[in-house]
C-alpha cells in the first residue's frame, strides 16, 4: 500500500462536482464537472496539472458531473471509465474511442480496485465508487433518491466516505422551487435530505470510519450547518468518525490517510 493516499472533494453541488483521489503512483478523478480553468486552479494546490491526472471515473451523464469532460480529455487524452449505458449518454463529449474504458464490474487501476455500485437517480445507469488502496477504501455515494443494497455494502466498507446531504426537508418544501422539481429532489430518484444521509449512516457505522464528508449540499435548500447538526444529532453511539462537508465554490477538506 502506498505510504499516503489523499482524498479531496475539489467541488461538490448542483452547478459541478469533482473529487480527486491520490496515491503515490496514480491521481484519479471522479467526475469532470469543473472549467478546465477551474480544475488546474484547484489542482495547483497539490502542485498537479490537469495532464497529471491519470485516469477519470465518471458516475453519470448529468451535467454537473460531466461538464468540463470535453475540454479536459481534447487537451489531455486520458482514459476515462463508464459504464455502457452512460458512455452512449456522452460519447460525444469523448472524440478519442481509445479512451474509453467499459465496464460491467469491478477493475483495476494500477494499486487500485474500483467497485461501481448501483445508485438510485434519475440517469441511465447512475453509479458510486468503492476504491480500495491496499486495506483502505474510499467511498463515494452522491445523487441518491435512496440508499440501494450494493450502496449500503459499499459504504459500510469505507475509512472515507464521501455522502451526499443535499437538502434540508423543510427548506425544501417552504423554497421557491416549483412543485415538480420539489417532487423530483425528494423522489426516489432525486437526492437524499439531510435527515435520510443522518439515519443511513447511524445505522451502518463502525469504527472504520474515519472521516465522512456530506457533499452535494444544495445552495437553496441546505445549509452547512444544517447538515451537520442533523448528522451529530443522529450518530448517538459510541462510533463518531469526523464530519466535513463539501461545498460547491471551495474545496473541501484534504484528507490523508
Amino acid at each position: 500500500m502506498p505510504s499516503t493516499v489523499l482524498v479531496c472533494v475539489l467541488a461538490s453541488g448542483s452547478r459541478g462536482n469533482c473529487t480527486l483521489v491520490k496515491t503515490g503512483s496514480t491521481s484519479i478523478l471522479i467526475d469532470a464537472g469543473l472549467s478546465y480553468a477551474q480544475l488546474s486552479s484547484h489542482l495547483s494546490v497539490f502542485g498537479l496539472r490537469p495532464q497529471d491526472i491519470d485516469h477519470l471515473l465518471i458516475t453519470h451523464e448529468h451535467s454537473d458531473h460531466v461538464s468540463g469532460l470535453s475540454s479536459l480529455v481534447r487537451k489531455h487524452p486520458l482514459p476515462v471509465h463508464l459504464n455502457r449505458e452512460t458512455h452512449l449518454q456522452i460519447e460525444h463529449l469523448i472524440k478519442d474511442p481509445a479512451a474509453v474504458n467499459l465496464f460491467d464490474s469491478a477493475f483495476e487501476i494500477d494499486d487500485i480496485k474500483i467497485d461501481p455500485f448501483a445508485i438510485s437517480h434519475d440517469a441511465v445507469n447512475p453509479v458510486g465508487y468503492l476504491l480500495s488502496i491496499g486495506e483502505l477504501s474510499i467511498c463515494l455515494a452522491t445523487d441518491m433518491g435512496f440508499v440501494t443494497d450494493s450502496a449500503r455494502l459499499a459504504m459500510q466498507q469505507a475509512d472515507v466516505l464521501v455522502l451526499e446531504s443535499n437538502h434540508d426537508e423543510r427548506m425544501l418544501m417552504i423554497g421557491n422551487y416549483p412543485s415538480r422539481l420539489k417532487q423530483r429532489v425528494a423522489g426516489s430518484r432525486g437526492h437524499l435530505s439531510n435527515r435520510q444521509a443522518a439515519e443511513c449512516l447511524a445505522s451502518l457505522v463502525t469504527a472504520r470510519h474515519r472521516h465522512v464528508i456530506l457533499a452535494h449540499l444544495s445552495e437553496e435548500n441546505n445549509r452547512p450547518e444544517l447538515a451537520t447538526a442533523c448528522m451529530e444529532n443522529h450518530l448517538t453511539g459510541a462510533h463518531r468518525p469526523r464530519l466535513h462537508v463539501a461545498l460547491q465554490h471551495r474545496m473541501g477538506p484534504v484528507i490523508e490517510l
